[in-house]
């Protein structure tokens, strides 16, 4: 990757003031994107969720043509006809008060390229192992829903993955429910009915997707059981795609078909 892979404020530059807010109190929004050699395919969507996290935590959002500018100066390179990862953050601004906020604070941007994950293909087509954490989710939460940047959960998941050699772990809230993935939310399908976690901690621009294609996606409370007696298990996210599960928790998960339907409009709609 070269040295040109963030930009700040719309300039080639790969470091924020000690003083940004985001960095000292994750006071931040952000988006995960799919750059698929051309364009984010799903923009709007990114788009929505971006002004929504801004107004819930009280800061102005840059402009779309601000950003879309970001995007197009960024990808301009020797680099463009790449699938990567593009994260799109928006940052409070630097302020020296501590936690007030003062009025006259400048909201940054920050925008960054990272190599498209080469897992991902193989995850596609072999399926993903999942193992359950034994961490919970608080069942009332600050900030549910919103994409912001206090995401210490999801690297204490991430470490945890990592030491039981599984690709994703699934997450329950304290109460029992099913909440997501690690970096993923979670479809269930059973007797062809796709099924989702009503109370996610994010709610994601795949799922978002998949609700698009008007396939009857319902969002309820979902159990272990659910979990156990389900035809298929999908995790989704916007840069992965749909992907099967092939194993939790050491027991083998079978796949029905619904997963390579999604995958057929996942290749026809963001990929092409």
């Amino acid at each position: 990757m070269s040295d040109r892979a963030t930009l700040v404020d719309g300039e080639f530059e790969d470091r924020v003031p000690a003083s940004d807010r985001g960095l000292l109190f994750g006071d931040h929004v952000f988006e995960t994107m799919l750059w698929n050699g051309h364009s984010v395919p799903l923009w709007a969507f990114h788009w929505q969720r971006l002004t929504k996290g801004c107004e819930a935590l009280g800061f102005e959002c840059p402009s779309e043509a601000w950003l879309l500018a970001d995007i197009d100066r960024l990808m301009g390179g020797q680099d463009a006809q790449k699938t990567s990862v593009l994260r799109m953050t928006v940052t409070r601004g630097s302020s020296a008060t501590g936690y007030w906020v003062p009025e006259d604070i400048k909201p940054r941007r920050i925008l960054q390229r990272r190599n498209f994950p080469s897992q991902i293909e193989q995850q596609s087509t072999l399926g993903l192992r999942l193992a359950t954490t034994t961490m919970t989710l608080p069942t009332i939460r600050l900030g549910a829903g919103l994409k912001h940047g206090n995401r210490l959960f999801q690297v204490m998941c991430a470490r945890e993955c990592a030491r039981l050699g599984v690709d994703e772990v699934l997450v329950y809230r304290d109460d029992g429910y099913l909440a997501e993935a690690m970096a993923s939310n979670v479809i269930l399908v059973k007797s062809g009915r796709l099924m989702t976690p009503d109370c996610p901690d994010v709610f994601g621009v795949g799922l978002e997707w998949v609700e698009s294609l008007q396939l009857g996606l319902k969002r309820c409370p979902l159990t272990r059981s659910d979990i156990n007696d389900a035809d298929e298990v999908i995790l989704i996210n916007s840069v992965s795609g749909p992907r099967p599960v092939v194993e939790l928790d050491g027991r083998s998960v079978t796949t029905a078909g619904a997963c390579e339907s999604l995958q057929r409009h996942w290749k026809g709609e963001c990929l092409s």
